[in-house]
């Protein structure tokens, strides 16, 4: 290990808080700066054992600000020994996409074996920075690894362009953070032990009733997608929920284009999912087992994408110490998904277009032309088409991007995929929790009324608030303010006259208009429970099935 890096042991924890509880030093942080929450707001924030984000994000920022980070996460290995991101925060609180992607698995691996904590001044002084290159792990340059022993959580905290201050950080006050971290992590470990224990009761005792013969099926969200053909975790991210008449097209296309190795052009309004139906077409193509790397072509000025695309030789520019890598080559046998494509400059859209010809790309700075083997999937919340009649994109590059069209819908679309929308969310945070959380009909029918214009993201959110907000069941009234006031002034349907059945075109018309809105209501009362549905309207389950199919209401 080179001057820039240093280890230390964790033992120092447990001499910090046996320093603190017997009163030495009660208060290591004053006078450290406003920087700095105050200390006697966080035991209180990791009473909770970090089931509410906002203390960890608290911490996290409080981390970032003390040893001059950019990026902080917590990272928790599970039992096939996998490192996933918990919490991510970045020092100007903007959202950090693919956290996982964002870790060295490497190095987290190095400090939780040994035990030890790690700071690296500048990763491209170590022996191993060569390695991780060639095994495509993320950039970085300064980083810290601290394992919240005993559990399997670790604090990473990093800088992709600047050298951490590990050396001007006051010891004490960055030793306060770091005990109250592993006192919460503890406390944690221990209530999800207890949890998996209760679990595994929970397993026997219905795998006991279904050798009895008593085993009930359980119904769910129905996954429309088809079995992956890559890392069957990684795959299960890219799970597309809905059964709408849109999107069970386009699940069609996605199924009969996944192995074409076509560009694939994604539009749609911002929190349609583009970035989803990117990864579900990598996951579900041959090339699943190369990687799969996003970058959002609208975050970099027109120098600093060409870097960050096509790589850089040695002595480019200032800086540039050694030669480096472009995102192309790195997805070599993969996929390459460039998001907001539509927001790239004239120069960048003419060297993107002669990649996709020549199926080459040069470093920055260099001569050497190398061949890359990668498939371009982008995406765009702009009408390209638009944009190339007045001029601001490229015709020739429209034409070469578009070759497979895939029109992602806004929310307010598809609402008969809100109940299966907010019982894959709810899942996934009763999963994450260890909790069985519901809802009530009610909920979902304020829901309805709201105009979603941040779509499925903003969808997400409002389930993460509602989640956090209440107790067992989510309510209505646990709802931000915005989307409780548009489901009070939701308005109420017109009464019905000759006129208005006259305006549906005649009687059979406004009847089956009137049957489909009914069913459908039932079906959102019922959580799509065709059993129930049919208990309620008193109708026979071939009668649902037929008038489902008629209207093309999604079943459940």
């Amino acid at each position: 290990m080179t001057e820039s890096a240093a280890t230390f042991p964790i033992a120092l924890a447990d001499w910090l808080r046996r320093r603190v509880a017997s009163g030495a030093d009660s208060d290591p942080i004053a006078g450290a700066g406003a920087a700095l929450p105050p200390i006697s707001a966080l035991p209180q924030a990791f009473s909770q054992h970090f089931e509410d984000p906002a203390p960890r994000e608290q911490v996290l920022q409080a981390c970032l600000e003390q040893v001059g980070g950019e990026r902080a996460f917590l990272v928790e290995r599970d039992a096939k020994e996998t490192w996933r991101v918990i919490a991510a925060r970045s020092f100007d609180g903007e959202e950090i996409r693919n956290p996982d992607e964002k870790v060295i698995p490497q190095l987290l691996a190095r400090a939780y074996e040994r035990r030890e904590g790690v700071f690296i001044a500048d990763l491209e002084e170590e022996k191993c920075a060569e390695e991780l290159r060639r095994k495509r792990q993320p950039r970085t340059r300064s980083l810290l690894i601290l394992p919240l022993l005993p559990s399997a959580t670790t604090l990473y905290i990093d800088h992709r362009f600047q050298r951490l201050e590990i050396e001007k950080a006051n010891g004490w006050a960055f030793g306060w953070l770091f005990t109250l971290l592993l006192d919460g992590e503890r406390a944690r470990a221990a209530e999800v032990r207890a949890a998996a224990l209760d679990n595994e009761m929970r397993e026997a005792r219905r795998a006991l009733r279904g050798r009895r013969g008593h085993a009930r099926p359980e119904s769910g969200v129905a996954d429309a997608a088809p079995r992956a053909r890559g890392s069957a975790a990684a795959a299960a991210e890219a799970v597309i929920v809905g059964e709408s008449p849109e999107m069970k097209e386009i699940l069609q296309l996605l199924a009969r284009v996944s192995n074409a190795s076509a560009p694939v052009l994604i539009n749609g309004e911002s929190g349609t999912g583009k970035e989803l139906v990117a990864r579900y077409v990598h996951w579900h193509s041959d090339r699943a087992g190369g990687a799969f790397i996003s970058e959002n072509c609208a975050a970099l000025a027109e120098t600093l994408l060409e870097t960050e695309l096509f790589g850089h030789v040695r002595g480019a520019y200032t800086g540039a110490s050694e030669e480096r890598p472009g995102l192309f080559e790195l997805a070599s046998g993969g996929t390459l998904f460039l998001d907001e494509i539509g927001d790239t400059s004239p120069g960048m859209q003419k060297k993107l277009l002669r990649v996709l010809q020549e199926g080459m790309i040069r470093r920055v700075g260099g001569s050497e032309t190398i061949k890359v083997d990668v498939r371009i999937i982008s995406a765009t919340n702009k009408d390209l088409h638009s944009e190339v009649e007045r001029g601001a994109f490229r015709e020739d590059l429209y034409y070469r991007l578009n070759v497979i069209h895939v029109p992602l819908p806004p929310l307010r679309r598809r609402l008969e995929d809100l109940p299966l929308l907010v019982d894959h969310f709810l899942a996934q945070l009763n999963a994450e929790a260890e909790v069985n959380k519901s809802y009530t009909p009610e909920f979902v029918e304020a829901l309805r009324a709201h105009h979603w214009p941040g779509n499925i993201r903003e969808l997400q959110n409002q389930i993460r608030r509602v989640f956090a907000l209440s107790d067992e069941i989510l309510l209505p009234e646990h709802l931000s303010p915005q989307v409780r006031s548009d489901a009070q002034h939701r308005p109420a349907p017109a009464p019905l006259s000759v006129d208005s059945v006259l305006a549906q075109g005649s009687l059979s018309d406004a009847t089956e208009k009137i049957e489909k809105e009914i069913i459908a209501a039932a079906l959102l009362r019922c959580r799509g429970n065709k059993a129930e549905v049919c208990s309620l309207l008193k109708i026979p389950k071939t009668t649902l099935y037929a008038k489902l199919k008629r209207y093309g209401l999604a079943s459940t």
